[in-house]
């Protein structure tokens, strides 16, 4: 994903920077000093030339023979347990066999701990500490410094700069400290520890602990099971494979969780976050976040805020808690509980449910036929939902043409699954299941449950026998009949007197008024031009008709009858499958109830399912310094008739042009010069920029960049 993953890489071109160049064996200590081209250190050949580009010599200090001096020193130490102190100088040491103490002193010194478990100080200066054999503890003190671990457990603390540390093998602890520091942990579980500033940290392989710190930070994970935490700060997390533990900490971040089940929080700030593969849990807590749970059996929790929160691939939980969230199921068979607020939730592929059941305060009542859920759970709007689960209060819930299960819950419920093969279950309470229209609803099941229940028929418009085997048959050719389990008492219409026949009515009605709310629209839950409505009024009681057809084959009919008329249609056919995106023929037809024919109407609807792109979002300049008194612009190409609207924010402070009407495809051009509407001077930080552009159908791309202000 980014250059900084390619840690071996890194590590071998950072190699080659080194004054030092491996080679021979080590040989001829004892006459170092004597030396008159390159001296040996281990397996490496000290280039003098390096040292000193003037040409001049650096003194060779052998320890035991004589002792290290202010300037540029190439000091080696012996096979025991040494103590070494390079003073002065851009010093090369070499500690070799033992457990040694060696300090560079100031200047940039080049330090190689040897064999044993060494403690190696870079002190002052841009110093290179090569711990190799050996737990090694390597503190690179004051200056940018590179830390090499080498072999087995190591500690390395870059201390203040901007430090380069590298653990390689073993299991290391790895130390930031102060400054912009690049950390990678190499093979082994290690423990990455940012500290302040801007650090970018790499695990590996191995499991591993990532601390980020103070400051923006990016830490990727690698293979295994690994424990990522930000801290504050506008960070990057990637988890890579296996089951990692993240937490995002405090800011706006992008969280991503890799492969494997991974358990993530977003903490507060607006967070961006992405299950990825695997089985995940994923917590957006505090803020406005947009959650994703890729492919895998996902749960997700926007926690506090106005979240959007997507499932995808598999059989997905989301919930949405708090605030007014957007809720997508996406492919599988989903559960979906929107929490408080005025929810959009739309369950995408598969047979989804709505679930209330842990709702406060009262009861709901939810229309699947028209998407309306009102209540204790506030303002929700259903599409693309199955089964709905209600709360444990008094719910009315009403089915739709598909095969639903409608669960009451504990409460007194009313349920009436409408058309279809429906299971209906009651639940605790008095439960009453209604089965209405001038034909049957279909093969549903009536589970009661406990308490005293009723089915009642006083609705329906054709004669119906119950038998005491508990099937009720209404008598209509091709109906299923209903099954009712648990069942106490049953309602049915009660016989009137037929009423004497009018004077035949010879005048057709007529249709005064009429009109459709669009020519396109986008049936995707966004809450924008969701339906397709025509509506209109007759000059006496009509018995119509509206027809959806795509060439002769009916998608989806809704009829009613009196003075006004009114169908809507959110794209879905009347077996439950989503039109595709094309042009349909609408038509409406009507009659009086002496059978006279109203004029037909008909007409064309577009569903658009596309949403429009918007290219090229350009910003002329990315870090706007108000105190040049300069302005920046925002450009960006729309290739179709929409309304735009270009949003600046962070935190409190919102700056928003538009929205505006596009009436043919262009390019727009925002000039920001950072301040509020009111003229207020916006304060330094980095903003975020939001172009949101929508089509004449109702679909919506939002499109997402930044800006830093400076003064």
């Amino acid at each position: 994903m980014f250059a900084l993953q390619g840690s071996r890489q890194a590590r071998a071109a950072l190699a080659l920077t080194l004054v030092l160049v491996v080679a021979l064996l080590v040989s001829g200590i004892a006459s170092a000093p004597a030396q008159t081209a390159n001296d040996r250190c281990g397996d490496k050949v000290i280039d003098r030339t390096a040292l000193d580009p003037t040409g001049g010599d650096p003194t060779i200090v052998v320890i035991g023979f004589n002792s290290p001096t202010e300037g540029d020193d190439v000091i080696f130490g012996t096979n025991g347990a040494d103590t070494i102190n390079g003073k002065g100088g851009h010093d090369v040491i070499c500690g070799f066999d033992g457990a040694d103490t060696i300090h560079g002193g100031t200047g940039d010194d080049t330090v190689f701990g040897g064999n044993g478990a060494d403690k190696i100080h870079g002190d002052d200066g841009n110093d290179q500490l090569f711990g190799e054999a050996g737990a090694d503890d390597l503190q690179g003190d004051t200056g940018d410094d590179q830390l090499f671990g080498g072999d087995d457990g190591d500690g390395l603390d870059g201390g203040q700069g901007n430090d380069t540390l590298f653990g390689e093998a073993a299991n290391d602890t790895l130390t930031g400290a102060g400054g912009d520091d690049v950390i990678f942990g190499g093979d082994g579980g290690d423990t990455l520890d940012g500290g302040d500033g801007n650090d970018q940290l790499t695990a590996e392989a191995g499991d591993d602990k990532l601390l980020g710190g103070g400051g923006d930070d990016q830490l990727f994970a690698g293979d295994g099971a690994d424990d990522l935490q930000a801290g504050d700060g506008l960070d990057h997390l990637d988890g890579g494979d296996g089951n990692d533990t993240i937490d995002a900490g405090a800011g706006e971040d992008k969280v991503f969780g890799g492969g494997g089940n991974d358990v993530m929080h977003g903490g507060a700030g607006p967070d961006d976050m992405s299950g990825d593969a695997g089985d995940d849990q994923v917590f957006g807590d505090a803020g406005e976040d947009s959650v994703a749970g890729g492919d895998g059996i996902d749960r997700l929790d926007g926690g506090d805020g106005n979240d959007t929160l997507s499932g995808d691939a598999g059989d997905d939980t989301v919930l949405g808690s708090a605030g007014d969230d957007g809720l997508f199921g996406g492919d599988g068979n989903d559960t979906l509980n929107g929490g408080g607020g005025g929810d959009g939730i739309s369950g995408g592929a598969g047979v989804d449910r709505a679930d209330y059941s842990d709702i406060a305060g009262g009861g709901i009542s939810a229309d699947l036929a028209t998407g309306e859920v009102t209540g204790s759970a506030g303002a929700d709007t259903l599409s693309e939902i199955e089964n709905v689960t209600g709360t444990q209060f008094d719910d009315t819930l009403t089915g739709s043409a598909a095969d639903n299960v409608l669960s009451g819950g504990a409460g007194n419920d009313t349920i009436d699954g409408g058309l279809g093969n429906d299971t209906e279950n009651g639940d605790d309470g008095n439960d009453t299941f209604v089965q209405s229209g001038e034909v049957g609803n279909g093969a549903d099941v009536m589970n009661g449950g406990a308490g005293i229940d009723t089915v009642d028929y006083t609705s329906r418009e054709l004669p119906v026998t119950v038998t005491r085997d508990g099937v009720a048959n209404d008598g209509v050719a091709g109906e299923g009949d209903n099954v009712m389990p648990d069942i106490e008492n049953v309602n049915l219409r009660p016989v009137l007197n037929p009423t004497p026949q009018p004077t035949p009515d010879l005048s057709a009605p007529v249709l005064s008024t009429f009109k459709v709310n669009a020519t396109r629209f986008s049936p995707n839950g966004d809450g924008r031009l969701d339906e397709f409505i025509a509506s209109g009024r007759f000059s006496e009681s009509t018995q119509w008709t509206f027809d959806v057809l795509s060439g002769t084959t009916v998608l989806f009919s809704e009829a009613g009858e009196g003075l006004t008329m009114k169908a809507a249609w959110n794209g879905v056919s009347g077996e439950g499958r989503n039109a595709v995106s094309a042009t349909y023929r609408w038509r409406l037809t009507g009659k009086d109830s002496a059978g006279n024919q109203v004029a037909a109407r008909t007409g064309t609807i577009t569903i658009d399912r596309s949403r429009p792109r918007v290219r090229s979002v350009r910003i002329s300049r990315k870090r706007l310094d108000l105190s040049r008194r300069r302005s920046t612009q925002i450009r960006f190409s729309v290739p179709e008739a929409a309304t735009f609207r270009v949003r600046i924010r962070r935190g409190a402070f919102v700056r928003t042009f538009g929205p505006r009407k596009l009436e043919e495809a262009g390019t727009v051009v925002v000039n920001w010069n950072g301040r509020s509407a009111g003229g207020a001077k916006a304060k330094p930080g980095r903003y975020r920029v939001e172009v949101g552009v929508r089509d004449l159908a109702g679909n919506l791309t939002v499109a997402r960049s930044t800006i830093i202000v400076v003064r």
